[in-house]
This record gives C-alpha cells, structure tokens and sequence, in this order.
C-alpha cells in the first residue's frame, strides 16, 4: 500500500535523478546510469499513483485515507519532477545561444532530452488517470455517496472501541431520550434537530469541494504539461 514513507522514497528518487542530470549533463548529455534514473522515478510515479487509485477504489472515497496521499504526490514530488525537467529543457535549449556549425547539440539524438520526453509523457499519463477517477467521484450520486457513508461508518456499532459508529450510536440514542434536567435546554434542542444523515451530507459536500480544488490543480498541471510536449 502507498504511504508517507513510499512518497519520501519517490523524492529521493526525484533528488537524486536531478543530481545525476548535474554530474553527467556536461559531458555526453546522458549515460546508461543517469537514463535508468529517470526510468526509475517514472516507475514509482507510475506504481505509487496506481495504488493509491487502486486503494481507492477498494475502500470507497468514504474512508478518505489515501486522497491526502494522491494530493502530496501531486503537489509536491509532480512538481519537484516538473521544475527538474524545466531546467533539463534551458539546460538543453538555451535562451540567447546561437547554435555553432557543426558543434551543436543535435535535440532528437540527445539521451537526456529523449529522457525529458519520456518524463513529460509520464506525468501527462498519470494526472490524465487522476482526472479521469476524480470525474468518477465527482459525477457520482449524492445518495449513492450517502449511503456509502453511513454503512461505513455504522460498521462500528458493533464493536467495544471508539469508532465512528459508536460515537453515532451515542449521540442517535441520546437523540431519542428526554432528560431535559440532566442534559439542560439548549443541549437537549441541539439533539432534537440533530440528523445522522444531514451530518453525513456535509461532509460528503466538503469532500466534494476537495475534489473539485484537485480537479483543479490537475487540469492546470495538465494544460503546463500539453504546453511542454510541443515545446521542444
């Protein structure tokens, strides 16, 4: 399953494909060592992105425990990748230089920049499937994501610990009961108008919102990403 520590070993393979890049660029612009970095970052970009998905699925969007995770990689390890092939991209066509006569770099045998390629088309691939599953969420039924929700979370009431189900139980039944002299007016109305439901369609509402702010920041990483595939 992906987590946190999953993720820190996706940066550092970020970090040390960029280090590669500076140790190798000067000279032949690649070697087998530094292509089979960026193969490696691509890979666990690939795998960490299909799990969480994966997991997803599995667990319903209801649990929310792999969202922040899917989040994190694309806001953080995307776009340290993004910025390491920006500069790959002005390390290899830069801004001003004119090309010498027979002295310059020929771009379509360049390893790294053939690497770059395969990079961009990574990323491109990856948040392409993230929409695609956030669509799903997004467009699916508010009732279907209500009783989602609430069978998960009643799958607690049977057990001896404090999960969610239990805490539900408690306050449904304190719902049900009287006692205005133990409990004191205002405490006893707020229970009156309390809704399981009505809870359950407020966070559901809230994780919408979350949803659509992803959807967001994907499309805008998507549209930087279009841009960069035709530009060299």
């Amino acid at each position: 399953d992906v987590n946190s520590e999953m993720i820190d070993w996706m940066n550092f393979a970020i970090f040390h494909n960029a280090w590669m890049i500076s140790s190798h660029l000067g000279g032949s612009g690649g070697s087998k060592q530094g292509n089979s970095c960026w193969t490696t970052v691509e890979s666990l970009i690939d795998k960490c992105v299909t799990q969480c998905l994966l997991s997803s699925e599995l667990h319903s969007m209801c649990r929310w425990n792999t969202f922040p995770l899917l989040v994190q990689i694309v806001t953080e390890s995307f776009a340290w990748h993004q910025l390491i092939i920006q500069s790959c991209i002005r390390m290899l066509h830069p801004m001003g230089r004119k090309k010498k006569k027979g002295g310059g770099l020929d771009r379509n045998q360049s390893p790294v920049l053939h690497a770059v390629r395969g990079s961009v088309d990574c990323l491109y691939r990856v948040i392409q499937d993230i929409r695609v599953w956030l669509a799903e969420k997004i467009n699916m039924p508010e009732d279907e994501k209500l009783e989602s929700l609430l069978t998960l979370v009643r799958r607690g009431e049977d057990h001896d610990s404090i999960l969610p189900g239990s805490v539900l139980q408690i306050v449904e039944a304190a719902a049900c009961l009287g006692e205005r002299e133990l409990r004191g007016e205002s405490i006893c109305e707020s229970l009156q108008n309390w809704s399981s439901a009505e809870v359950a369609r407020k966070i559901i509402n809230s994780q919408n919102l979350q949803l659509l702010e992803f959807d967001r920041i994907c499309n805008v990483k998507l549209t930087f990403l279009g841009a960069l595939k035709h530009s060299f």
